[in-house]
């Protein structure tokens, strides 16, 4: 997997100016590069700022030259009060194949959605090939490697909550369902009080606008006769049969 180049303390110290005579940055006390595409790297890093930290992001161009910089104090997470938990529930990967991890981490550094209590444990994951998440300039959603491809659920559970109809997100628009953020999801109770959230999903074909298949059903008695396979029909009185009947 490509690696981010990192920027010299030369660049970041022209780029910063006024900033850095107010308090000079020291050496990174953690630092990551993110791969965002074939012509765009992400690199992250925190730095001792006199006597406080700050957060370091430079967003480079596929010939490595600085295009975006942002400088801002990490933010106090509070205590976790879970963070010691240990599910009971046993999930496994909802999906098939390698997907990367875009977010995922205790840190802010590695997982932005660290700051919101219900999404502390949350990860982003995507399909990564050929140096990108997506094919071409990614503008579409088809474009995208992870597009139409099946969640599963990470463990035996029960609805209890789903949205679905919800206008598929455009590519590359960082937010535009702002009363819906979580999108078409489902939430699932695993138990023991505990729930997975499945969220940014694919909307469905909608009812009207799909195309109906023929629902055949198996061991049932219809007029009194067994069906093996069959599609019930008008008048008929249908029941399940039961095991040895």
């Amino acid at each position: 997997m490509p690696v981010s180049p990192v920027p010299s303390r030369s660049e970041v110290e022209r780029i910063l100016g006024e900033p850095l005579r107010i308090a000079p940055v020291g050496g990174p006390t953690a630092e990551s590069a993110l791969p965002l595409g074939p012509s765009r790297r992400g690199y992250v890093a925190l730095h001792q700022w006199g006597e406080r930290a700050i957060m370091l992001q430079v967003f480079l161009d596929a010939r490595g030259r600085i295009d975006a910089i942002a400088l801002a104090p990490p933010k106090t997470l509070p205590r976790d009060p879970t963070g010691r938990r240990q599910l009971r529930a046993r999930l496994v990967l909802p999906f098939h194949g390698t997907w990367w991890v875009v977010s995922g981490g205790p840190t802010e550094q590695q997982n932005h959605h660290v700051v919101a209590p219900d999404q502390r444990h949350a990860y982003d994951l995507v399909v990564w090939r050929f140096g990108a998440t997506h094919r071409g300039l990614g503008t579409k959603n088809a474009d995208y490697w992870a597009w139409g491809k099946s969640i599963l659920a990470p463990t035996p559970g029960v609805v209890v909550a789903a949205m679905d109809g919800i206008r598929d997100n455009r590519p590359q628009v960082q937010v535009e369902n702002r009363n819906a953020p979580a999108g078409n999801h489902v939430v699932l109770d695993l138990g023991n009080g505990e729930y997975a959230l499945l969220a940014h999903m694919h909307r469905p074909g909608l009812f009207g606008s799909a195309r109906g298949l023929p629902a055949s059903f198996v061991g049932y008695r219809a007029d009194g006769r067994h069906v093996a396979r069959g599609t019930p029909v008008q008048s008929q009185f249908i029941r399940k049969v039961r095991r040895g009947s």
